[in-house]
């Protein structure tokens, strides 16, 4: 989900109601703690939630609109059954988003979904209901009886199923400090003809581009990182990125952390994912630089990187004058482990020459990159 007014992010994806009673004892809601929760792929959801009673809604999904900072949760794809106390009944829970749980339960990026599992086994434990039932006697496990419930034959519920898509989402992730003034120009003076080259080759794939130009803010406050969001109309793309020069740098390595971080701010569709990053200097830290450089971001790519295979994103470098080699393939050994049906190339990317030189060997590349991630038919 989005992250917006807490108040109003709730409001959209979680039931509203602070506690539940189970007839004796009062728990808190299973959104206990949670301002937002990732769904991850929806297979089911309530079509008729006035159907589905004694079952309560909870959680609602639904498409995210990247021009809005809160989502559009209309669909029902968490319910539970809150028992009473004078019934044997355990609680149950209905989740249709499953695919949050195969993320990394930690305290970072995922930690809403960590707090969500914590608060379904606290919420399902129903403590104070068993410690009434065997009064000041300690018991270490309690074996709850069976339970039967009949749901409504009315009920229909959607179902999505596994499918190939067409859509094909394209993020070039672009070093824009001082020293890349002409593989900018490149980018700039192709994005329009390697669209339409891509779009003619492939003609049954849907593809979005988006533009990420990263500088350096660790050693300068005054570098920011430019994000253009996915989109397929080209044109205005191109128009948007006209303004883009090189600025910032200065030290040799740049800003991956906080590049990486902006790859998760695109709408990403379920399709393939790409990205093309361009780089002719490494990230901070001995690991990827080989030298002493700002330590304290030692430890902050990886889990990038893992969450780029995890969720699928491919990624093709386009090493410039063997600026990054190092850090590339310490990136791949960092990202490969965690994923299956996973790309990770890196290009040698000539940036001398002609203008004209340079963004021809530019657009063959990435072109030769796309083609390379297409899912090959089975």
């Amino acid at each position: 989900m989005v992250p917006g007014n807490i108040s109003e992010v709730k409001e959209k994806v979680f039931n509203k109601e602070k506690e539940f009673s189970d007839g004796k004892h009062y728990r808190p809601s299973l959104s206990h703690n949670l301002v937002n929760i990732a769904i991850g792929t929806t297979i089911s959801y309530v079509n008729d939630e006035t159907k589905i009673s004694p079952l309560v809604p909870f959680g609602y999904a639904g498409r995210k609109d990247q021009d809005s900072k809160i989502a559009d949760c209309t669909h029902c794809c968490i319910l539970f059954y809150p028992s009473n106390r004078e019934y044997p009944n355990g609680d149950i829970i209905f989740d249709g988003g499953f695919s949050k749980l195969f993320n990394e339960l930690d305290s970072g990026e995922n930690y809403s979904t960590f707090r969500y599992v914590q608060n379904i086994a606290a919420f399902t434990t129903q403590f104070a209901k068993r410690y009434a039932e065997f009064d000041d006697d300690w018991v270490e496990t309690f074996k709850l009886p069976s339970f039967e419930f009949e749901l409504d034959e009315t009920v229909k519920w959607t179902r999505f199923e596994p499918r190939i898509t067409n859509e094909f989402d394209i993020v070039y992730l672009i070093d824009a400090t001082g020293s890349m003034g002409s593989t900018i120009r490149a980018a700039k003076d192709t994005v329009i003809s390697i669209a339409n080259d891509l779009k003619k080759q492939f003609s049954k794939i849907n593809f979005q581009f988006g533009c990420i130009f990263y500088r350096d803010p660790i050693d300068s406050k005054s570098d920011k990182h430019d994000l253009y969001y996915l989109t397929n109309d080209i044109n205005k793309l191109s128009n948007d990125i006209s303004s883009e020069s090189p600025s910032g740098g200065g030290d040799g390595p740049e800003d991956f952390v906080g590049a990486y971080k902006e790859v998760f701010k695109m709408a990403w569709r379920s399709g393939t994912k790409l990205i093309i990053h361009i780089a002719d200097a490494p990230a901070h830290c001995r690991k990827y630089c080989g030298s002493s450089n700002h330590e304290e971001e030692s430890g902050k790519l990886e889990p990038l990187l893992k969450r780029c295979a995890t969720e699928g994103i491919k990624i093709i470098c386009f090493d410039i004058r063997n600026g990054c080699k190092r850090c590339f393939e310490t990136m791949r050994a960092d990202y490969l482990p965690y994923g299956k049906d996973l790309l990770f190339n890196i290009e040698n990317f000539d940036d001398s020459g002609s203008s004209e030189k340079i963004a021809n060997n530019f657009k063959e590349l990435v072109i030769a990159s796309a083609a390379c991630a297409v899912p090959k038919k089975k």
